[in-house]
């Protein structure tokens, strides 16, 4: 299966915010990690995680810039 285009992007973004950081020895600081970073968190700051997203896709998916990422709290789950 080939994935092309838009749904391209979100794949390479989606991987690269579930990587956890230290997975690839060359660039052990790639990756958000945000199951151990930000799931079990008490408070978790969006705005923190926002930022780590759009500093990971700037480093490591710079094609990518452009792309806004949002992100919501969900407080009922």
């Amino acid at each position: 299966m080939v994935v092309k285009e838009e749904d391209a992007a979100t794949l390479l973004i989606t991987r690269l915010i579930l990587l956890e950081p230290g997975t690839i020895q060359t660039h052990p600081d790639m990756g958000v990690g945000i199951v151990s970073r930000f799931r079990h968190s008490n408070e978790i700051d969006v705005a923190k995680l926002s930022t780590r997203i759009k500093d990971q896709i700037a480093k490591y998916l710079p094609q990518f810039t452009l792309v806004n990422v949002q992100c919501e709290l969900d407080n009922d789950k």
